[in-house]
């Protein structure tokens, strides 16, 4: 839809069902890891799944570029779809939702969803994930995929091609420090906590300089700086998953995930 929208109406549909097929992705990924691998790996796997995503923005930042300036959007969408269909039939004939010979889970009895949503957020860990997720990933979200270009193209005065080339340092840092995230599953919540808030709180600091820099154009160590804390944080926003998936009974973990995912999306 998107590839072939000539109105603006048509385009954001198209762009929301993109949104809404995003959605089912990760949190069933998750929900996967939870009935392949034991409890001690899920985090790792959890964090290995983002590193995937991580490769392909990255395999994707430099040829999209390309791409759109020789075939235009039109020819790429269209591109990226038959990309996405042959994944996604990959996916269907190879991927399985449990081990050979586990039986699938008995049937339990499900609340409506309101009062589903109300009881995972009445659980304080699920709250407080869902907002270090907000704290976390949502610069990462409006700023690696919505706004980077865009402000390096009209405040830093760069073209598209270097502006795409420097929000590699972003999806670089998410991807390179994710498989280190998934290894802290073990950590203290003491510990875990300061996963949290450190990345953070440096990010918001960074941010908050390059803003305050005098003048319009900033220096370019800095603006890699800022990219890059924005995929360090978001790398460690992974972590927020387990964090709530720990403290939640397992009927109720694929909600929750939910939950806490809609945060740094919601910001």
């Amino acid at each position: 839809v998107f590839a072939l929208a000539h109105t603006l109406p048509v385009a954001v549909a198209g762009r929301a069902l993109v949104g809404a097929g995003d959605a089912m992705t990760f949190v069933n990924v998750l929900r996967l890891v939870q009935n392949w691998f034991p409890e001690r790996r899920q985090a790792l796997l959890a964090a290995l799944t983002g590193v995937a995503g991580g490769l392909g923005s990255l395999g994707a930042t430099i040829p999209l570029e390309a791409s759109l300036t020789h075939i235009g959007w039109r020819g790429t969408f269209a591109l990226t779809v038959g990309i996405a269909a042959g994944l996604g039939l990959l996916t269907y004939a190879v991927v399985r939702d449990r081990p050979p010979g586990v039986p699938a889970p008995e049937r339990h009895h499900h609340d409506p969803l309101f009062a589903t949503v109300r009881a995972a957020w009445g659980r304080p860990m699920t709250r407080h994930a869902f907002y270090a997720h907000v704290g976390t990933l949502g610069p990462f979200a409006a700023i690696g995929t919505i706004w980077g270009v865009p402000y390096l193209e009209h405040t830093q005065g760069v073209d598209g091609a270097t502006a795409a080339s420097l929000m590699i340092a972003t999806a670089l840092a998410f991807t390179a420090l994710l498989p280190l995230v998934g290894l802290t599953g073990h950590w203290s919540p003491r510990a875990r906590a300061a996963l949290l808030i450190v990345p953070g709180v440096l990010q918001a600091v960074a941010l908050a300089v390059l803003l305050a820099w005098p003048g319009t154009v900033a220096p370019r160590a800095l603006v890699l700086a800022v990219l890059a804390l924005i995929g360090v944080s978001a790398a460690v926003s992974v972590s927020c998953f387990d964090i709530a998936r720990r403290s939640t009974p397992r009927p109720a973990v694929g909600v929750t995930v939910a939950i806490v995912n809609c945060g740094g999306f919601t910001a």
